[in-house]
């Protein structure tokens, strides 16, 4: 819950003690929210609430809920390093940046660099249109690991 709170998925929690509580409203809200039935081809990423990135120079990696999407930071924050095996099956597909399946944004991908260790960085931009915003409004089932790889 604490990965939800600090990315801002869920606002309004409160401290009691060393408990962080979420409203009922809150709760119920989330629950509303469906799960992904039908999708495009899509790459999903779980990224983490924002952090210092020591050894790199972005300010900080994952998802920085007090900055828009399309913010240049938020999107060096979120397009780069990850382990994907078949990149060129994601050229002008989306990539969807979440947090235990809730979607912070909806990316384009338009190309990517392959790093050290063959961790993609990613050409994005925010993606607008009717589809992405639709998506927006939904939920993807959470999985393990970094990346799901969905086609």
């Amino acid at each position: 819950m604490d990965a939800l709170i600090d990315s801002g998925v869920i606002t309004g929690a409160i401290q009691v003690g060393r408990t962080r509580a979420v409203p009922a409203d809150v709760a119920d809200r989330l629950l509303a929210i469906p799960l992904v039935d039908k999708h495009p081809p899509i790459l999903i990423v779980k990224v983490q609430a924002m952090r210092p990135d020591e050894s790199d120079p972005r300010p900080w990696q994952g998802w920085n809920p007090a900055v828009a999407g399309d913010d240049p930071d938020q999107l060096e924050a979120v397009r780069k390093y990850w382990r994907v095996a078949n990149p060129d099956n994601y050229l002008g597909e989306r990539m969807a940046v979440t947090t235990a399946g809730f979607i912070h944004a909806i990316y384009r991908i338009n190309g990517y660099r392959t790093h050290p260790g063959n961790l993609r960085a990613f050409d994005i931009e925010l993606d607008t249109s009717d589809e992405a915003k639709e998506l927006m409004q939904q939920r993807f089932s959470p999985k393990s690991g970094g990346t799901v790889e969905l086609r």
